[in-house]
């Protein structure tokens, strides 16, 4: 099943009349359907939802939106009060934020708006921190992905780590995982919201002197390696990092990227053709009959099922007065 083949299961075709899920039948109207844009946007999670669908027919993705929950007998089309948002309650969901595009938008969307309420705030000074490590094209995903887990886990442990926390006055941190492919391969890396104590502006580059002498150790130690690019600080609320982030292109709805967008929003944002293919971008590659893209979304898949998108360190929800930590499936519902 190739939704680019069968153009009448492809909801790109005529966005203004499928923008809901095409899947569901063609009978379902609404007396004012969605507009511009946001249609544009709705059709084309969807159109990403059956390319994945079709090279992962294993995974629950396959029922996602397709099927009525137990017990249910009937589906409810749910309008937002304000917006013109349209969507459906009653569905089964696949809740994978790695996989889906339906089930990404909503997750990474809601996790946005708790961060940015954290953010807003917060006592505590923040700087972005951006982990990588340098690799080769022929090195397979599980490769890279394995040294970069090993050494961020081997970074935050040990004698010299204490001591930084302790020199730097740490208090807590927000890690995200992002994933590209380009001309060498793929292109794993965390970017950590990390919170001090105190940590003025002028202090900044003394911090990040002290990250990459650890971090370019700790990659040799796992067998990887890295330059002083492989660890760049910069601060959670400067313009700076909005133009750092905005660099990998945005959402429709929303005109520049900020921390909280960065560090939530990265299995459905864009990228721009210099900084390498989003893992959404080789799904459109492989919709228009790239079969190598197909592998390569395949291989991503593979190996980012039961990863977290957005892990928060130990305690440090509770320092910010934030609830309990909800699932990504409690995030679906």
């Amino acid at each position: 099943e190739n939704p680019s083949e069968n153009p009448s299961e492809n909801p790109s075709e005529n966005p203004s009349e499928n923008a809901v899920n095409p899947y569901l039948g063609t009978t379902t109207k609404f007396a004012s359907p969605l507009e511009g844009i946001e249609a544009r946007n709705l059709a084309s999670k969807y159109y990403l939802q059956a390319l994945a669908r079709s090279l992962v027919p294993e995974h629950k993705i396959r029922i996602c939106n397709r099927a009525v929950q137990p017990h249910r007998m009937n589906v409810d089309i749910l309008k937002h009060r304000t917006k013109k948002s349209v969507t459906f309650g009653g569905l089964m969901r696949c809740s994978s934020v790695w996989d889906c595009a339906v089930c990404a938008s909503s997750i990474t969307e809601r996790r946005r708006l708790e961060l940015q309420l954290a953010l807003n705030n917060t006592i505590f000074d923040g700087v972005m921190v951006t982990y990588t490590l340098q690799h080769k094209k022929h090195q397979p995903l599980k490769t890279v992905l394995a040294q970069l887990y090993d050494a961020y886990r081997k970074f935050k442990s040990g004698k010299v780590a204490n001591q930084l926390r302790e020199k730097w006055k740490y208090v807590g941190s927000v890690r995200a995982t992002e994933l590209t492919y380009g001309a060498n391969g793929w292109h794993p890396h965390f970017h950590e919201l990390w919170f001090s104590e105190y940590l003025p502006k002028h202090k900044h580059e003394a911090l990040q002197a002290d990250f990459r002498k650890k971090w370019i150790k700790t990659l040799v130690s796992v067998g990887g390696w890295g330059n002083h690019a492989a660890l760049n600080v910069q601060d959670a609320s400067s313009q700076t990092v909005q133009e750092y982030v905005a660099k990998y292109g945005h959402l429709p709805t929303r005109p520049m990227w900020d921390a909280a967008a960065e560090m939530t929003k990265q299995p459905v944002k864009k990228s721009r053709a210099d900084e390498g293919k989003t893992p959404n971008q080789l799904l459109l590659d492989y919709g228009d009959g790239d079969k190598v893209a197909g592998m390569l979304w395949r291989e991503y898949s593979d190996n980012m099922k039961g990863k977290s998108q957005l892990q928060w360190s130990r305690g440090f929800r509770e320092k910010l007065g934030l609830e309990e930590n909800l699932t990504d499936e409690a995030l679906t519902v």
